[in-house]
């Protein structure tokens, strides 16, 4: 009885992070992919490592003592061992998943121009994208980018040293109504999220 309970346990304290860690992914997840909203949950997800460190390292013990407790029952132990190091890995796909897109930028074209979109191009410094596809009315389409930063540097004695930086600006060139519309966008930061809805010419 008392090692079906610490058994439970074991499993309790593993899968409860990765629990509070799977919500938090999924908030995050559907509001940048879907919504183009930026949720801040790194800090939530710092909390949420280390319990899991903890709680797992825990629950490592538990498992430890059982098999070596229960000889008979070894093989239950290193199959219960074999769950917790699958659900780290899901931790880990998790982090690495957030540290990938925290790296990038992505914006969103929305049509309410009134037509459809055959002609987009956007391009900064280092890239140049054309995207074929059309976007058609009410329809948005995502591009993801790694912002460019720009560091203004200054001599001081042999070395050089930057005291701020700045990203570089984003062009954006459109035709419909059979006009070519170009945006400017500046500042565009790491993990930031913009969104351009393109409205009806009325020139």
């Amino acid at each position: 009885m008392k090692n079906k309970k610490l058994t439970i346990t074991a499993y309790t304290l593993s899968v409860a992070p990765l629990l509070v860690g799977s919500i938090l992914f999924l908030i995050w997840y559907v509001n940048r992919i879907h919504y183009l909203n930026f949720v801040d949950i790194e800090l939530a997800s710092i909390y949420t490592l280390l319990s899991f460190i903890l709680f797992g390292s825990i629950s490592l013990l538990i498992i430890i003592y059982l098999s070596f407790k229960n000889k008979k029952n070894r093989l239950h132990s290193i199959i219960n061992f074999l769950l917790l190091f699958i659900t780290s890995l899901l931790i880990i796909v998790y982090i690495n998943t957030y540290d990938d897109y925290q790296k990038l930028a992505t914006i969103g074209i929305k049509n309410k121009s009134g037509n459809s979109i055959c002609d987009l191009i956007i391009y900064g410094s280092y890239f140049r994208e054309s995207r074929r596809e059309c976007i058609q009315n009410e329809k948005s389409s995502d591009f993801d980018f790694m912002p460019l930063r720009k560091y203004n540097w200054h001599l001081k004695g042999d070395s050089f040293y930057y005291n701020q930086f700045s990203y570089e600006k984003i062009m954006i060139n459109i035709s419909y109504d059979g006009t070519r519309h170009t945006y400017q966008l500046e500042e565009i930061q790491e993990g930031e999220c913009i969104e351009l809805v393109i409205k009806p010419n009325k020139n």
